[in-house]
């Protein structure tokens, strides 16, 4: 690596310690801070990771840090959240709590100096990136949340098993909010270049099908939670991806949860959309034509989330 790359990750519980695993073997980075109130797992975290460091040809710095360390990072990924939440039933349910820590987190991070692009991981993550956006007052295109991007993965890898087409190759989003009211854009969904009903309907699949594909994807987070009590591998990889496109300039879409501004007829809110990743960040959302359906889905996203944060103390 020769220039240096520098990222704070706030939070070292199973995500954050995972991104920081993730972007070890991906060479992104020069250097990794870890900041947690538990500097005990974070060093732990750190020597676990570095450990494994002479066999692979790039080494990262790897250390545990104070919140100072942010001033001259390039990226902070927010990946902090509540100890105790197997109760919540929904991702909303902690929403009060978690935008407590993301605020008081936030704050500390801006006072330390830091003017970079912030990765939001924690859940809800749609709210925690509003938290985010809010109380640092940047620009919309600094603040990045994961939003969709790990439903619209597991969309595609179901949509993969049930066409044996590699989810590489398949072209779809899941839109609006993280959680119960996300959806999938059908209209502007394709397999092998072939829009996905005239496709279904020459391999003899059936809508029933397509909707199952739906309905597991909603569910895929509390099917892996219910076998291994949370998930943090795939939407770690999201997370890393997005530092990636960053560093990288890629301009590529990725449907994340950003700041609308006035797009999509809705102001006022972090919602996941497809939007073009690059050197600044967000830099443009992308605007989909949607089926009047559709909108009605995405309206129904928005207004699940602003019911959320009309009630918080930002």
């Amino acid at each position: 690596m020769k220039d240096k790359r520098k990222i704070a990750i706030i939070g070292v519980g199973a995500v954050g310690a995972t991104v920081a695993y993730t972007l070890s073997l991906k060479n992104i980075v020069s250097d990794i801070v870890l900041v947690d109130v538990n500097e005990d797992k974070s060093e732990g975290e750190k020597l676990d990771i570095l450990h494994g460091q002479a066999y692979f040809t790039e080494s990262v710095n790897i250390k545990v840090g104070k919140y100072r360390e942010c001033r001259d990072a390039d990226i902070v990924v927010i990946a902090t959240g509540s100890l105790n939440n197997q109760k919540a039933k929904t991702r909303l349910d902690l929403a009060e709590k978690d935008s407590k820590i993301a605020k008081e987190v936030t704050e500390k991070v801006v006072k330390a100096g830091f003017k970079g692009i912030f990765v939001v991981v924690s859940n809800p993550v749609d709210v925690i990136t509003y938290v985010v956006k809010k109380v640092s007052r940047f620009p919309e295109n600094k603040v990045i949340g994961t939003g969709t991007m790990l439903d619209t993965s597991r969309f595609k890898y179901l949509l993969g098993e049930l066409s044996n087409i590699s989810p590489k190759s398949i072209q779809g989003y899941i839109l609006g909010e993280h959680g119960d009211s996300c959806f999938p854009v059908w209209s502007n969904c394709y397999i092998k270049g072939k829009q996905i009903f005239d496709y279904i309907e020459e391999k003899n699949l059936s809508l029933e099908e397509l909707n199952k594909v739906y309905m597991t994807t909603k569910m895929s987070g509390s099917i892996v939670s219910s076998k291994k009590q949370a998930t943090y591998y795939a939407v770690s990889m999201c997370a890393v991806r997005i530092i990636q496109a960053i560093y990288q300039n890629e301009n590529i879409v990725f449907p994340v949860s950003t700041y609308l501004n006035g797009e999509y007829d809705t102001r006022d809110i972090c919602i996941g959309v497809p939007a073009i990743i690059n050197s600044d960040g967000a830099s443009e959302i992308v605007q989909l034509k949607l089926t009047r359906t559709e909108r009605a889905k995405f309206e129904n996203s928005v207004n699940v989330l602003k019911n959320v944060v009309k009630d918080l103390e930002i």
